[in-house]
């Protein structure tokens, strides 16, 4: 059995099934004319790109006066997600501060130890230490303003989407069944 995808157009030439070609990211872009070779026929057509979204809804009982569902969060170094958990409900992350600032200098006092860290494979210094926990605690500030940042790009999506795409297409519905019945459908 072998496999055969399905094409992505139809060339309106001839009618042949043609797969869009991507080289290089190349007609990915919504709201441009993009250009495509038929390979049975030889003349050159345009199209243009519509992206869709898939969402899948999931109950969230946290989010509605139930309790949170804690997992370990599990990363690479293990140390550095010591107290870490996350509901896989909401996504909430909560970290017990305690335990992890404890791990995390248990795990720069073995990399010391171990003289792996440095430019001269030498003691790491206190300063050093500090810089290094820094920088975690500014990954967790980050991660923060990250996940507002997504929150706010998805409630701009969804006003467009419900502002500007739903009477678009809405529009082209009524459209099209305004002209089936000016030719004579039922």
């Amino acid at each position: 059995m072998s496999y055969t995808p399905t094409p992505d157009v139809e060339c309106p030439y001839c009618g042949a099934g043609q797969e869009i070609n991507h080289d290089d990211g190349y007609g990915f872009g919504e709201d441009e004319t993009h250009e495509q070779y038929c390979s049975d026929c030889g003349k050159t057509f345009t199209y243009t790109t519509s992206i869709s979204y898939y969402y899948e809804a999931e109950k969230a009982p946290c989010k509605n006066g139930g309790e949170h569902a804690w997992k370990p969060i599990v990363g690479c170094p293990p140390e550095m997600f010591v107290g870490r958990t996350r509901c896989s409900y909401c996504g909430d992350e909560l970290t017990d501060v305690e335990a992890n600032k404890k791990s995390m200098d248990d795990y720069f006092d073995a990399l010391e130890k171990e003289k792996v860290m440095g430019k001269k494979k030498g003691k790491m210094s206190r300063s050093h230490k500090r810089k290094q926990r820094e920088y975690y605690l500014d990954d967790q500030e980050f991660n923060k303003q990250q996940a507002e940042f997504r929150e706010t790009e998805r409630k701009l999506w969804q006003h467009f989407l419900w502002c500007r795409l739903v009477p678009i297409v809405l529009t082209f519905i009524v459209g099209t069944i305004v002209v089936i019945k000016i030719k004579g459908g039922n």
